[in-house]
This record gives C-alpha cells, structure tokens and sequence, in this order.
C-alpha cells in the first residue's frame, strides 16, 4: 500500500474542522423539527462574517461565532428575539465597515455585506413558514452558504480556512441531512 493510500492520524488531525463539522452536524440531525429552526445559523454566520470582514480580522471568527452562539442561547433564555438582534449587529457591521474602509478591502470583503443581508432575510422567512418548508429553505440556503465558504477557502480571504473549512462542511452537510429527512419523512 502507498502512502496515498493510507489515512495517518497525522492527516486526520490536519482534517479537524472537516471532522468536528461532520460530528457537529450529525448530532444536529439527530434533532430537528422540520429543519427551519435551523435558520438562526445563517444569521449567525451572517453576523458573523460581516463583522469578521469589517474588521478586517480574520482569525477573530472562531471568537466572534463563539460569542454570537451564546449571546443567542442567552437571548433565547431570557425570551428575546435573538433574530433582531443579530440583524441590529450586522446592520451596525456594515455601517461600521464601509465607513472605515474594512468592507472596501477587496471585492470580496464588500459582498459579506449583502450576502449577510440575503442571509438574514431568508432566515426570517424560513421561521414564518411551516417547518417543512421553512427546513427546504434553511437547507437550500445552507448549501448556497457551503458553495461561498468554498470560494472563501480557496481565495483564502476574509475567514481563516480552518473555519471555512469548518462551516462549508457543516453547512453542506446539515444542508443535505435537511433535505434528505423533509423529502424521505
């Protein structure tokens, strides 16, 4: 057997976010209800990579998603729409980001902006439909969002590739895990 042939735990380890998204998404997979009200992940990410992008930041994703994730749970708790508040951030991001330039960077960088307002609006429409077709929908979304982490990656801008790796992968993967249970269930 060749070297190419033989996964390593060494190339394993290399793969992290790959692995930590399949895992990730599985266990997501593992307890849906129609799939829409995986729509706050778009906002998430959309909050998130704008702001990332007008910061001109890159590797302050991983914090930046982290502090998103638990502002929601902690909207969520205290019975807030965190929903509205994760598009007040992103509209602040956007202002903040062509005022200073950091939006301006490359062309790149200027279409987190409607890309984060695309983002958001299709998943405030994802929660007004019925759970199934508002999952069609997230799930949809969700690959189109795996298609721009790719591009993201292989331009090697605006994001680390760790986390567009990690989020191409989830997404394409939750994204398929959606549409397989709405079209099979």
């Amino acid at each position: 057997m060749s070297t190419v042939d033989t996964v390593t735990p060494r190339a394993l380890l290399q793969r992290w976010p790959t692995l930590l998204a399949v895992a990730f998404a599985g266990l997501c997979l593992t307890d849906t209800d129609g799939g829409s009200e995986y729509g706050i992940i778009l906002a998430v990410a959309a909050t998130g990579y704008v702001t990332v992008a007008a910061l001109g930041r890159p590797r302050l994703i991983w914090p930046v998603t982290g502090v998103l994730v638990a502002g929601v749970i902690a909207m969520r708790v205290a019975g807030a729409d965190p929903l509205l508040i994760l598009t007040a951030v992103t509209a602040l991001a956007v202002l903040g980001g062509l005022a200073t330039g950091g939006l301006r960077r490359t062309p790149l960088h200027l279409l987190q902006a409607p890309v984060a307002l695309l983002a958001l609006a299709l998943a405030a429409t994802a929660l007004r439909l019925s759970p199934e077709a508002g999952g069609a929908l997230v799930a949809t979304a969700l690959l189109a969002h795996a298609a721009w982490d790719a591009l993201l990656w292989h331009r090697r801008t605006v994001l680390t590739r760790s986390f567009t790796e990690w989020c191409g992968v989830y997404d394409a993967v939750l994204g398929t895990g959606l549409l397989l249970l709405i079209t099979l269930g």
